[in-house]
């Protein structure tokens, strides 16, 4: 699930990924893809390849040190969902193996922004 919040000119994103005991047991297991499966990514995401380590903030006050450069990929770290405090609560909090964190980003305009996440 995605939420996003306006505060201020900034957009905060929080990421909650749910994933059941099966699932985090399957993302355990190396995955071996030949490098000719990769597509590579469309012109507009080119700037994607090179990406930034980010840690996710756990709270509002943390946002500031969980900043996503629009037009650059990230590598955003996740938390337990237990130690986030989202800005928004989700209808359906995730279970003991779900993680998720929040990251802003600045708004320089009207625009369309695209948010990508991958596992």
């Amino acid at each position: 699930m995605t939420v996003m919040t306006m505060v201020g000119k900034r957009v905060a994103l929080a990421l909650l990924l749910l994933t059941t005991a099966s699932a985090a047991q399957e993302m355990q297991q190396p995955v071996n893809c030949p490098a000719a499966a990769v597509a590579p990514l469309p012109p507009a995401l080119s700037a994607w390849t090179a990406k930034t380590v980010v840690t996710s903030a756990t709270d509002e006050s943390g946002l500031t040190r969980a900043v996503l450069v629009p037009g650059k990929g990230a590598t955003v770290s996740l938390h337990p969902a237990r130690e986030v405090h989202y800005i928004t609560q989700s209808e359906k909090p995730g279970g003991s193996v779900a993680h998720g964190g929040l990251t802003a980003f600045a708004i320089a305009g009207s625009s369309t922004y695209q948010v990508s996440l991958s596992v």
